[in-house]
């Protein structure tokens, strides 16, 4: 049983590897790009920030409906 279980195995990995293509090159980034690309999503940041504070601040500038109080039950909820 065990031997089945080897032999399928091994077939696997030399499917595999007939059927894997070539390594491709990897587009990974260089320290030029990082470099670039950094103030850019530094001032995403800093607008992001600024416009969430605008936000909360006129969201929490508004006024809220009060209600009154509804009336009070003398009978418990039981279970």
């Amino acid at each position: 049983m065990a031997s089945v279980a080897r032999y399928g195995l091994r077939s696997l990995a030399a499917r595999a590897k007939v059927t894997a293509a070539p390594a491709a090159r990897r587009h990974m980034s260089s320290a030029h790009d990082d470099t670039h690309e950094m103030p850019k999503w530094e001032n995403i940041t800093y607008t992001g920030i600024v416009t969430c504070t605008l936000l909360a601040a006129y969201n929490l500038s508004k006024g809220h409906p009060h209600f009154d109080e509804p009336p009070y039950h003398s009978k418990r909820k039981t279970k």
